[in-house]
Parts: structure tokens; sequence; C-alpha cells
């Protein structure tokens, strides 16, 4: 782990993988490896490692929060939002993961569930500045149903006009859609 810790991210990944060929029933060694992974930027590297580590043992609740927040980033939102719930049920004291699977259910369209999230979050810590900055606000407090401006086609003018007071949303989702194809949105969670 020294590797990692001075930086030396393709030495350790080296010295880990040497680690799994000569115990590979050790969740541990999976653990190191993908978060190292992680740390060098290549989670497409680290989504196997979190796999075999799930395998092996199925109640680690860090392991499914890490494949979730990976899939968050793969823009495949079904399974992060099932490994994120997996993790709340493992761990139901974890609140800030709310915050990735309301990520997952704004791109999916599904308002009122993120709401309900975002507001569990903001409502556990006050001073989490990125559930308020991801949550549709107004007035500068979380809302607790779906916007007006979620509901109102994004070109009548009460749309714009709504549109501007939920400032925070507009970070997570693409709303100056025109009449012709919507833009597809290449930003990563939490930029």
């Amino acid at each position: 782990m020294h590797y990692a810790r001075d930086k030396k991210y393709d030495k350790a990944i080296e010295e880990f993988s040497k680690a799994i060929d000569a115990q590979p029933k050790d969740p541990k060694n999976y653990l190191n490896r993908a978060q190292v992974y992680l740390l060098n930027n290549q989670p497409n590297k680290a989504l196997p490692d979190y796999n075999k580590l799930i395998e092996l043992e199925p109640k680690n609740a860090d392991a499914y929060a890490a494949r979730g927040q990976i899939e968050i980033d793969h823009a495949t939102y079904d399974k992060a939002i099932q490994d994120i719930n997996r993790a709340l049920e493992l761990e139901p004291k974890r609140k800030n993961l709310l915050r990735f699977r309301a990520f997952g259910y704004l791109r999916q369209k599904q308002w009122k569930k993120a709401v309900e999230d975002y507001n569990v979050v903001v409502k556990e810590n006050p001073k989490d500045l990125e559930a308020w900055s991801g949550a549709p606000t107004c007035c500068n407090r979380p809302i607790t149903t779906t916007p007006r401006s979620l509901t109102t086609p994004p070109s009548s003018r009460v749309g714009r006009r709504m549109r501007s007071y939920t400032a925070g949303a507009a970070r997570s989702i693409d709303f100056r859609r025109t009449t012709r194809k919507p833009r597809r949105i290449s930003e990563k969670c939490w930029n």
C-alpha cells in the first residue's frame, strides 16, 4: 500500500495483482487494487475487482457503494440505483449515498424520488453544498414536490422563467432544449 501512498499507482497495481494471484480468495486484495485503479482514474478496471469483491463478500456495503458510483459515471443508472439501494440496506445510516441515488433518479426523470433523496441529505447535513447544488431548489430551500420548471415546456416564457429558479438542478439536467432534438449531456456527476 506504500506505493499507492507515494502515488506510484502502476507499481501498487502490480503488487496487488501479485497478491491476488497468490491469494485469489482474499477480498482485501481486490478492494485495495480497485481503490488504486480509482486513484489512477481507471474506473473500468476497478469494476471487475468490485464485482469479485461482492462475490467474495456479499455483505460489503463499501463495495456496493463504490460500484454504484462507477455505474453512475458510466450512465448505467438502473444498476447504480440497485447497488446503492443494496449498500443502504446493509448500512442504512450512510445517508450520503442518497445523493448519488438522487442523481441516478434525476437522469431517469424520476423527479419525486430524486427530490425526496436530496431533501433527506440536506436535512441530515444542511451544510452539504453538493446536495444543495444538485437538488432542485427554490428560494434557497429544498423543494418537496416536482417543480413547475420540470413540467413546464422549455419553449414557453413561463418555463424559461421557472427554470431560472431551479439553477441548482440545471447543473444536472439540460433544460435548454429547443423544439429540435434535445442535446445529449456529457458532463459527469458533481463536476
